[in-house]
């Protein structure tokens, strides 16, 4: 498995982080071991420096992998949510990465000719995005006006 550079997640996914651990002044990608998209040493301002591994990730790809194997997202997200590392996880995370996997997606289903499970992952991921901007609606709805 090939992992992703700081620089290639999501920007969403990034800002995310900076804010649990503040601004990142320098990253050390891990060198060996291959079960995460994403693992690094990352040295924040404030935090010193933190390990941060791609599990989540991995959750949440594989989230977008069982909805296009026919369950619904809701259903998705009830199995991601018995795990620890997406439990933990602030709703608004969960929709900037929703937001971001699904624009992701799409560029990839745009730009390769001859890849049909591309455009299948990419309705899926679609599918998964309109689920959370519902929940996102819900969600504002439901919280006290000021």
């Amino acid at each position: 498995m090939a992992r992703q550079q700081w620089g290639q997640l999501p920007a969403a996914l990034r800002n995310v982080i900076t804010a649990h651990i503040g601004p990142v002044e320098h990253v050390q990608e891990a060198g060996a071991g291959s079960n995460a998209d994403f693992a690094a040493t990352l040295t924040a301002r404030g935090a010193g420096r933190i390990f941060c591994k791609g599990v989540w990730l991995d959750t949440a790809r594989m989230l977008v992998r069982l909805v296009h194997a026919g369950h619904t997202p809701a259903q998705a997200e009830s199995w991601a949510a018995a795990l620890p590392t997406w439990a933990g996880a602030s709703p608004e995370a969960v929709d900037a990465f929703a937001a971001a996997l699904a624009k992701l997606s799409r560029k990839l289903k745009d730009e390769t000719i001859g890849s049909p499970h591309l455009a299948e992952m990419a309705a899926a991921s679609d599918s998964w995005l309109r689920y959370r901007e519902g929940v996102s609606r819900l969600r504002s709805r439901r919280l006290p006006r000021r």
